[in-house]
């Protein structure tokens, strides 16, 4: 009877002790070492320079995202920032926007919506 006590006693220690390895070292790795998100970006400008296509290249003409930079500061024709992991955009002047580091950036709301992303909640 008290031996299987002792036996009970230790396969609990040793679960809590694998909890809580995997805890520690869980909470360790550096995001660096995590694998990144896959991001489908929608498709950019047509091949070849502006000149041998001869048009001048405007905002129409511009991917409707691009990859985010690892910093809070959105690209220019770019200001809805987008969290891949989370699947969550972020307007400007919204209440997490300024504090956002983008994973991808996108041209307006519907172009992330059109991914597959939706509106952070305010």
């Amino acid at each position: 009877m008290t031996e299987d006590r002792g036996h009970r006693g230790l396969m609990i220690g040793a679960i809590l002790l694998a909890f809580a390895l995997g805890v520690l070292f869980g909470g360790l790795v550096p995001r660096r070492y995590l694998p990144s998100p896959r991001v489908a970006l929608a498709p950019g400008p047509p091949e070849g320079s502006d000149e041998e296509r001869g048009i001048d290249v405007g905002l129409d003409e511009l991917a409707d995202s691009v990859p985010g930079n690892g910093t809070a500061t959105a690209p220019f024709g770019y200001p809805v920032k987008g969290n891949a992991r989370s699947g969550i955009y972020h307007v400007p002047g919204a209440f997490a926007y300024d504090r956002t580091a983008a994973t991808i950036f996108f041209r307006s709301p519907e172009a992330a919506e059109a991914a597959g992303f939706r509106a952070a909640k305010s």
